[in-house]
């Protein structure tokens, strides 16, 4: 029998393991704090970040010398409100339950999941920009250029396990060609790789391709081309245009040179000009002192790829409270959505709306990597 009515609270448990099952950055990190959101705390969590310590030697030492325990903390925040809404047909409220959840509840789910995986892949490929692994702007597209993006992750000391790599569908179709994914060779499991063209693990990292992966916004460049002011140093620097107007926002991962100083400078947050000028958080910070007006170079944006530890990147993908009528919430694996049923007396129609909140932060960006070609 078809229904007459759709029940939301069924509707919405087929929506959230749908959603759950198709999501790939979002089920790639470490999402532990959706629980926290879904007891209604708030729409942001502060996460410690733990602290790096050394170890010393106690023969050379002779005595026991205190390391300081400092802690750090970011902000995990529901930055994110991604929807879909759509008007019910007659013919669409008679289907059975099976059948509206093909013609009209996966299509707007799959929406929502290109929506929450765009804002995981765009996080983490600003928050890890700072270790590039490549030539900014290039597609990675062999074994070296792999091997280069492992390196970095192994020169800043990030754990073994969980490693795993999202890239977008250029360098996976690279990959698959490669026999290092595909011959057995290279390990039994490898056909498999060849025949689902799927990617697997291969130095240690698990291999993933989504769609959603785009190359990195820089924002307002050509508004930051000048150093304002001689003998800046430290993590902030201060930049401006030739007519000193400024007026965009240059975003986290933007990185650049200095005239007269080779290294490479990254933007680590989202900055708005004000008065004319950017100040600018880098890291690593600038040591010796820029000149007034000497010009920056910009890079070019970097493709979206990126290596990283499973812990490095945080994640929550939580549900709106139900609203008064004709909506439920419902999570699985705790990914959360609300579903919502309205009709409207002018327009004779009903509509249904599904959505969600979601919000990324980088814990700890020496825990990832850019990678590029």
């Amino acid at each position: 029998m078809s229904n007459t009515f759709i029940n939301t609270s069924l509707v919405v448990r087929d929506a959230s393991i749908l959603l759950s099952d198709n999501l790939v950055m979002a089920n790639l990190c470490n999402r532990n704090h959706e629980e926290v959101f879904a007891d209604k705390i708030g729409d942001s969590v502060t996460v410690k970040v733990p602290p790096v310590q050394t170890a010393r030697d106690f023969i050379d030492d002779g005595s026991v010398t205190d390391n300081n325990i400092t802690e750090t903390s970011v902000l995990l925040e529901l930055t994110e409100q991604p929807y879909v809404a759509g008007t019910l047909t007659t013919a669409q409220k008679s289907l059975e339950l099976d059948d509206f959840d093909t013609v009209v509840v996966e299509p707007m789910v799959l929406a929502i999941r290109d929506a929450i995986d765009a804002k995981g892949c765009s996080e983490a490929v600003r928050g890890f920009a700072r270790y590039c692994a490549g030539t900014e702007g290039n597609q990675p597209s062999t074994l070296a250029h792999i091997a280069a993006g492992r390196k970095v992750l192994q020169d800043n000391g990030a754990p073994m396990a969980g490693r795993v790599a999202v890239i977008n569908t250029t360098p996976e179709a690279s990959f698959i060609q490669l026999a290092q994914f595909t011959s057995v060779d290279y390990g039994s499991e490898r056909p498999s790789g060849l025949r689902e063209a799927t990617l697997g693990k291969l130095y240690g990292i698990e291999w993933f391709a989504d769609q959603n992966m785009a190359t990195h916004t820089r924002g307002d460049i050509g508004d930051a081309t000048n150093v304002y002011g001689a003998g800046q140093t430290g993590a902030t620097l201060i930049v401006d245009d030739a007519s000193h107007t400024a007026a965009g926002t240059v975003y986290e991962g933007s990185r650049f040179t200095v005239a007269g100083d080779t290294t490479v400078y990254t933007v680590t947050a989202d900055c708005t000009a004000s008065g004319g000028a950017f100040s600018l958080a880098i890291s690593p910070s600038k040591a010796a002192a820029a000149s007034d007006d000497a010009a920056l170079t910009w890079k070019s944006a970097v493709t979206g790829n990126v290596i990283f530890v499973r812990n490095g990147l945080m994640g929550a993908v939580v549900a709106p409270a139900p609203l008064a009528i004709g909506s439920s919430s419902a999570y699985y694996n705790g990914v959360g959505v609300r579903v919502s049923l309205s009709s409207s007396t002018s327009a004779l129609t009903d509509q249904i709306v599904i959505d969600t909140y979601d919000g990324f932060k980088v814990l700890n960006r020496a825990a990832g990597c850019v990678l590029q070609g």
